[in-house]
């Protein structure tokens, strides 16, 4: 129930008390008749959607909400056997309605079609169920190695080696149709026909006509790779005989499921989500080109991620161009590429897919492990390189101006640092300097930094604020 309240504007009425404006929006929502008939306020709703039937009836068929809990000891447990029925008897509870609808003998369920389902395996990766014993296992494996589906392929395989007479066909369409050999069926259809012995394993004609017979298999999520291109190809191919056979269009044999798809047009074109990683790649950075081709990957099942790889593959690669030589322009590498689809891997595993069901390039893991380095230890490296001379110039002109207290300081720093490169773990490698303003204490810390760049180590100056970091050549903050 919707309660009408009309806005001022609309004719409402309103008050003004200690300076506030009260209007209908303030009133609390009542049914006058049943407020002043019970003296209390009962709110009133109307249920007007599908949901009413549920409402009013789900307690019907909600189920038990008892728990039963015993405690046995390790004596008592050996002896007690569960009693299913008489559990269900203490936790059942009936309505009212529900014994009437019972006594009445009315149907409390009903179906119209025999429903079959098919399993759905790649080859020679069917379930198999066994006890947990070696023998119970390879009893499971021998009953196994046959399954409706390459149960399917021996049949199909049979008539096509040696098809049926039409009085042995014509049984299972009493009259209903032209006689339906096995070549000609699908694998959906094939029930229709058939029927399955659970004893040995295989499909034998039917003797008379099936009635209602509907048929499915089971659902696959596009996410599962070549088993969901299996089920395309199964439900729109008739008279496979192998899966190699399905694989085979026009006589050429195509190495994945996913391929042949392809090739029979029953994959959705690519084209979209070429345009959208184009559009993408034009106002986007490349992790979050990147980004959206995980996306893709994952939800939008693109039938060549292979092909889009190629076209945008660069643009994906871009920032670990662009952090191989800090700000300087730079052509994409191999290893680019490469740390890119490690990217891609990585994450598609934290989603539980695997990279190796979207057909894209292997990764090369040499090339991933060799260009691991961080921007900032590649700037470094460069400005060392360019800088070394200088570097040298400025660490022998700040020794000449040491005082007595700069030089032991220096030199108890810097011969730590020689032990500590000849793997003397021995001496201390933390060092507190404390000192008066004014007496050299930045001038001390730039020559550590040059002895140390001058002997090919990386160390980098960082500060408390930007104030303090400005006053070192290439001095950074604590926060980068």
């Amino acid at each position: 129930m919707t309660y009408r309240r009309r806005a001022p504007i609309d004719g409402g009425r309103e008050f003004k008390k200690n300076g506030v404006i009260f209007d209908n929006r303030h009133v609390v929502p009542y049914n006058p008749f049943l407020l002043l008939k019970y003296e209390c306020h009962i709110n009133v709703e109307i249920s007007t959607s599908l949901n009413t039937i549920k409402y009013l009836f789900k307690y019907l068929f909600k189920g038990d909400d008892l728990m039963s809990v015993r405690l046995l000891t390790t004596e008592q447990k050996e002896k007690h056997k569960l009693d299913e029925v008489a559990r269900f008897l203490d936790t059942r509870f009936i309505t009212p309605d529900s014994a009437g609808w019972g006594l009445a003998a009315f149907k409390m369920h009903d179906f119209s079609h025999t429903v079959t389902r098919l399993t759905l395996h790649l080859p020679g990766l069917q379930r198999v169920l066994h006890q947990g014993t070696l023998d119970s296992a390879v009893t499971a494996l021998e009953r196994n190695s046959s399954t409706q589906l390459t149960s399917y392929f021996a049949v199909v395989a049979a008539e096509i080696r040696s098809p049926l007479p039409n009085k042995t066909l014509l049984l299972a369409t009493k009259g209903r149709g032209e006689p339906t050999p096995a070549p000609n069926l699908s694998y959906l259809d094939f029930p229709l026909y058939y029927t399955f012995s659970q004893v040995t394993r295989t499909w034998s004609r039917r003797k008379r006509y099936a009635g209602k017979v509907a048929t499915r298999m089971f659902v696959v999520s596009p996410t599962q790779g070549e088993l969901y291109y299996l089920r395309v190809l199964l439900n729109h191919t008739k008279g496979a005989a192998s899966f190699e056979a399905l694989r085979t269009i026009d006589g050429v044999l195509h190495p994945t499921f996913q391929s042949a798809c392809i090739v029979l047009g029953l994959l959705q074109h690519d084209a979209e989500w070429a345009q959208c990683l184009r559009d993408a790649s034009d106002i986007k950075g490349a992790a979050a080109v990147r980004s959206l081709f995980i996306v893709l990957l994952a939800f939008c099942t693109p039938s060549d991620p292979l092909k889009l790889w190629s076209q945008f593959g660069d643009f994906m690669s871009e920032d670990y161009a662009y952090q191989r030589r800090g700000n300087a322009r730079q052509d994409v590498s191999d290893s680019d590429r490469h740390r890119a689809l490690s990217n891609i891997r990585n994450t598609l595993a934290e989603r539980g897919l695997q990279y190796t069901d979207f057909n894209l390039p292997l990764i090369n893991n040499d090339l991933v492990q060799s260009d691991i380095k961080t921007t900032l230890v590649r700037k470094e490296e460069d400005y060392m390189t360019e800088h070394m001379s200088e570097i040298q110039s400025f660490l022998q002109n700040s020794q000449h101006t040491f005082n007595r207290e700069q030089k032991l300081a220096f030199d108890t720093i810097t011969n730590t640092l020689d032990s500590k490169s000849e793997n003397d773990s021995s001496q201390p490698n933390i060092f507190f300097v404390n000192a008066s303003a004014g007496t050299g204490k930045t001038t001390l810390a730039k020559a550590l930094i040059a002895y140390a760049q001058t002997n090919s180590d990386i160390a980098v100056a960082c500060a408390s604020s930007g104030l303090a970091a400005i006053l070192y050549t290439r001095g950074t903050t604590t926060f980068l």
